[in-house]
């Protein structure tokens, strides 16, 4: 609405006030929404959108041609949130690559592959599980079990088998 139109409103002898100051504080938080809302059309049908918002959190966002979220930082008081939502996601780096959190998780829905073309090594500062439900199998040149306080057991629902040139005990 231009400004002619505010007094066109204002000055009518048949609005209420009540109804005049609607009007005039629906339009301010348009155009305050309009001001705060940035879109920026880019390639590939993509849009890169800014919303400012103190409440929620700032927020830079790209969206695909659906308006599905592909990439979403939100500043919050804790510092940026990054949000992927992607077909893939690689990170190459010459160097190190170094990931710091409190927790740290990754769900695959199929499959995870861990390669390492030298010396492979973790540390655990608790406790240590892994609970698969198929076949578990370790292949090394030499295999050591290190109980450095306590027993090693092993359980079996059939026979425990072993195979070997010589079987020590008490060595």
């Amino acid at each position: 609405m231009k400004k002619t139109r505010y007094l066109e409103k204002i000055n009518h002898p048949k609005e209420t006030e009540a109804l005049r100051v609607s009007d005039v504080l629906g339009e301010i938080i348009k155009k305050t929404e309009e001001h705060f809302k940035r879109e920026i059309k880019l390639n590939h049908d993509r849009v890169l959108r800014v919303d400012l918002d103190k409440i929620s959190g700032d927020r830079i966002t790209l969206c695909n041609q659906g308006g599905k979220i592909e990439l979403q930082i939100t500043i919050t008081e804790k510092g940026p949130v990054l949000h992927f939502q992607t077909a893939d996601l690689k990170i190459q780096s010459k160097g190190i690559i170094l990931l710091e959190c409190e927790d740290f998780q990754v769900h695959a829905h199929h499959e995870i592959k861990q390669i390492s073309e030298g010396d492979f090594h973790q540390q655990v500062g608790g406790n240590a599980s892994i609970d698969v439900r198929g076949d578990f199998q370790t292949k090394a040149r030499i295999c050591s079990f290190n109980a450095t306080r306590g027993n090693i057991d092993l359980h079996a629902n059939d026979d425990i088998k072993m195979k070997s040139e010589r079987i020590l005990l008490n060595c």
